[in-house]
């Protein structure tokens, strides 16, 4: 089973008028992580400069355990933009003996009069933050917790939420063989008969945090589709969207909740879907932790 870790997706965030970032913040477990972790950060940069600029994004400051290898973006025109993405790795910390740390690196995003990347034209240093957490430490309650292999989804129910003209298909979220992180069974999130749909389907999982004052969602996610890349998180009046391009791979995916909430929504877009019987958001090993 290939495990990868991936950067979060939120509402973008204005940087300057001239750099968009998906997210500050991403959040990523210990627990089963490789001795090297990959966190990925988007990044958009508008070039309104009157001329052509070359784009670099490199680290410039972090804690021990941290690298990245510089990254040459290219050129974008007047009156162009580019989206890229910035993988920084962090080494797995040698102690668990911890529950949660927070941690802050800085990236340098520069702009070029050339493409020998020699004459700076500008640059923004953006401060970026790294949650890690150990799900495992005793620290945490376990409020939540389903691996579906009894064959039974618990109190997980269903709910849709339509995008535009309603089109016939019938969605559902069941228990699964098809793929799992631990055998026999996960969980399905999608379309059940040949039709396109367009809505998104959701897997509703009920919880009541209020005694707790942090809490978070940890899950195994991947995605069987010819059409869909990305699972969306519902957590009250946020959002969270998860591209997961590689449809072989199982992603460890960690989202901060909001003790106010009576229920997290984890669904896909099944807009374009022609109904394979396979295709959809598959989850496992999901918990809801809190202290």
């Amino acid at each position: 089973m290939v495990i990868k870790f991936y950067g979060l997706r939120m509402p973008t965030k204005i940087l300057s008028d001239a750099l968009l970032l998906t997210d500050p913040d991403a959040y990523i477990d210990v627990v089963d992580a490789p001795d090297t972790i990959p966190i990925t950060f988007k990044f958009t940069f508008v070039n309104n400069e009157g001329r052509t600029l070359y784009v670099k994004a490199e680290l410039v400051d972090a804690p021990e355990g941290y690298s990245m290898e510089p990254v040459e973006v290219g050129s974008v025109g007047n009156g162009k933009s580019v989206s890229f993405e910035v993988t920084v790795y962090r080494t797995k910390p040698e102690s668990t003996d911890f529950a949660e740390l927070e941690e802050s690196i800085t990236l340098r995003i520069s702009a070029y009069t050339d493409s020998e990347y020699s004459a700076l034209y500008s640059f923004v240093d953006v401060s970026l933050n790294i949650h890690i957490i150990n799900s495992a430490h005793p620290s945490w309650s376990v409020v939540k917790s389903y691996d579906f292999d009894d064959g039974e989804l618990k109190d997980i129910t269903h709910a849709i939420e339509r995008v535009g003209s309603e089109k016939t298909c019938e969605t559902s979220v069941k228990v699964s063989s098809y793929y799992y992180v631990t055998p026999p069974y996960s969980c399905r999130v999608g379309v059940d008969y040949a039709g396109i749909c367009d809505r998104y389907i959701y897997a509703v999982i009920p919880v009541d945090l209020r005694a707790y004052t942090k809490a978070y969602l940890v899950a195994y996610a991947r995605i069987w589709s010819p059409y869909l890349y990305h699972m969306k998180v519902v957590v009250g009046d946020r959002i969270y969207i998860f591209n997961l391009p590689e449809q072989e791979v199982w992603y460890k995916i960690v989202v901060p909740l909001n003790t106010e909430i009576d229920a997290v929504k984890v669904g896909v877009y099944c807009g374009g879907w022609e109904g394979y019987l396979r295709e959809g958001l598959y989850l496992d090993s999901i918990k809801i932790i809190a202290m």
